[in-house]
């Protein structure tokens, strides 16, 4: 069964409640083709894991569940994105970012599917691996996200395929972890490319199967085998001579290392709850309904044409209904408008104010052998009228106007941000990732604040800015890797870079975390 979200921000201002569990054999979709640019999943909850402490999470993946084309973040303290400690689940064509821990972490035995995702920005880790795991680790790219990938215990990851760049370390390999590199490309990483420690063993390739790794310009070591007593099997790569430490195998002479054996193909799902909220974010949600329809009339959001045109044909105006018996389920979720004192009474018709997704998560796991819900597209307008449209847009080079403009829905496609996005609306906007129309009649343009702008930022209601001291072109390209239209800008004299314009103290503090993380000098100042 499949879960469909609209485009928007799914956060405790519209309604979730974290962490978000997902159910067996569930697939959660956004927008694959963007990476989940324009579906952002922002939050987090205390968890209990059975085989670690508590941990403050965003989702926590099931057996067989899948997650597509979602943005993944969790600013709050030691926050940490997606948790799998289930089989058989498939993570494909995500963005995490923004995570103050790590964006994936995969614990227990299980055989999870981690391939063609971005990881940006993260506080520790892209991927942290414990215990013995044996997940398959491919096409993902990671880049400036702490260290790439971290693998311990007794974990024996496949990692294939992979861009590990511009991190803190690419890979870190310790305790007694056995893993399989093959055909990663891992370049300019701070520290090492591979580091190997303690009683790691990592098969880099030998003379049956080559390991085709690209491994070089990383600034201390490309590899760093530390593990006293045994020799590390790297051969068919390229590498840099002269720039690995260690008992180092190139030629391959040795025997291939034992391969470690596969895990049975066991369902573990852990049966745990969420513990309450994190103390950084306030509760305002109550328990899921427990009667058996879900039927919801939240505010109409701005969401694509296809989920409008079905709010118009259905009298009850509710996008979620329970399924009925068939073979597969589509559902698409629109995200409701942050909750005012005027509009909790009426938002929902059920007993729950809990957001869309958890509600219907929590309420309705039994999802196998459903039906699926047609959705209807709108015709695409007439070739005239797109034409029209056409001659009517600026030239390429006009600069962008600081009016409000109400933004034009294409029928039946999801709505996609243009690059001027509010970055002092709804908290930090992390590197790469857009924002859906606000359903604010009157969007807020993105305000530069470069000179005399300050009457500008006064109207618009932002009072606060952040601002970073760069001192040398490292931290200004580490800046601009994680908030791409930082500028320069002199406050009081002090030349400073400019990262973002908030209108709350709390949300400034959210990119500041994330900067400061990151080892920049950053600051709050307030906008007079």
């Amino acid at each position: 069964s499949k879960i469909l979200l609209a485009p928007g921000t799914y956060n405790r201002r519209t309604g979730e409640k974290f962490p978000l569990i997902l159910q067996p054999k569930i697939t959660i979709k956004g927008n694959s083709f963007n990476r989940g640019k324009n579906v952002l999943i922002q939050g987090g909850g205390n968890f209990k894991s059975p085989t670690l402490n508590q941990k403050n999470i965003t989702i926590v993946a099931a057996n067989e569940s899948n997650l597509s084309g979602v943005t993944v973040i969790n600013p709050n303290l030691q926050g940490y994105g997606l948790w799998i400690e289930s089989s058989g689940c498939v993570i494909s064509k995500n963005t995490f970012t923004g995570n103050t821990v790590n964006g994936i972490s995969v614990a227990g035995s299980n055989t999870a599917i981690i391939q063609e995702n971005n990881f940006y920005g993260n506080g520790v880790s892209g991927i942290e691996i414990y215990h013995n795991s044996q997940p398959e680790i491919r096409d993902n790219l990671f880049q400036n996200t702490g260290i790439g990938m971290k693998i311990s215990d007794d974990a024996a990851p496949k990692v294939v395929g992979n861009r590990l760049i511009e991190n803190q370390s690419g890979i870190i390999i310790q305790e007694n972890a056995r893993p399989i590199l093959r055909g990663n490309y891992i370049e300019g990483n701070r520290q090492d490319g591979v580091a190997a420690i303690a009683q790691s063993l990592p098969d880099l390739g030998n003379s049956q199967e080559p390991g085709r790794n690209t491994i070089r310009n990383n600034i201390r070591y490309n590899i760093y085998h530390a593990v006293k007593g045994q020799t590390l099997p790297a051969y068919g790569n390229s590498l840099e001579s002269g720039r690995n430490y260690g008992s180092i195998d190139i030629a391959g002479k040795i025997a291939p290392p034992p391969r470690v054996d596969p895990l049975p193909n066991i369902v573990t799902t852990p049966k745990v709850n969420p513990e309450t909220e994190s103390s950084q974010e306030e509760q305002v949600m109550e328990t899921a309904s427990s009667e058996p329809e879900i039927q919801t009339t939240p505010q109409k959001p701005n969401i694509s044409a296809s989920a409008e045109k079905l709010q118009e044909q259905n009298s009850s105006d509710s996008i979620i209904s329970r399924q009925r018996p068939g073979n597969s389920t589509t559902i698409i979720i629109p995200v409701p408008k942050p909750e005012t004192p005027r509009s909790r009474g009426n938002s929902y018709q059920t007993t729950s104010r809990q957001g869309n997704l958890q509600r219907l998560l929590q309420t309705n796991p039994n999802y196998q052998n459903t039906r699926a819900i047609e959705i209807p597209v709108s015709p695409p307008e007439s070739g005239s009228r797109t034409l029209e449209r056409w001659r009517n847009l600026p030239p390429r080079n006009t600069r962008p106007s600081f009016e409000p403009t109400t933004p034009v829905a294409s029928p039946g496609l999801l709505s996609v941000p243009s690059t001027n996005i509010p970055l002092g609306r709804g908290g930090y906007v992390p590197p790469g990732i857009g924002r859906n129309q606000n359903p604010n009649p009157n969007p807020i343009p993105r305000l530069s604040l470069r000179r005399n702008s300050q009457s500008r930022a006064a109207a618009l209601g932002l009072r606060y800015r952040v601002v970073v001291n760069v001192n040398n072109a490292a931290q200004t390209y580490k800046l601009r890797s994680l908030v791409p239209d930082a500028f320069n800008t002199n406050i009081n004299g002090n030349s400073v870079m400019q990262a973002g314009a908030f209108r709350s103290r709390l949300e400034a503090d959210q990119l500041l975390k994330v900067l400061r993380n990151n080892g920049l000098n950053a600051k709050v100042i307030l906008i007079n």
